[in-house]
């Protein structure tokens, strides 16, 4: 029981993370043509980036998600 709600957690955030990754994608580039403020914050870009580049090299390399792995393993799914 609290593994279901562990993994759940761990869904979620991953959920968020995807969320964060495509809408960023989509609205960086809109926000510049329409002067958006908060697309020039150095710090959301990096993050950004960095998780774009992680994505990359895991599909790349044919690496399972750490956070697939973690869900799985807290629900017994192997």
């Amino acid at each position: 029981m609290v593994n279901k709600l562990i993994a759940d957690i761990v869904l979620i955030f991953h959920f968020a993370i995807v969320i964060f990754i495509t809408f960023s994608f989509v609205l960086i580039p809109i926000g510049y043509k329409f002067y958006w403020v908060w697309v020039k914050n150095l710090k959301l870009r990096i993050c950004h980036c960095g998780m774009m580049i992680f994505v990359t090299l895991e599909t790349l390399l044919g690496i399972t998600c750490p956070l697939t792995s973690i869900e799985n393993s807290l629900r017994g799914v192997d």
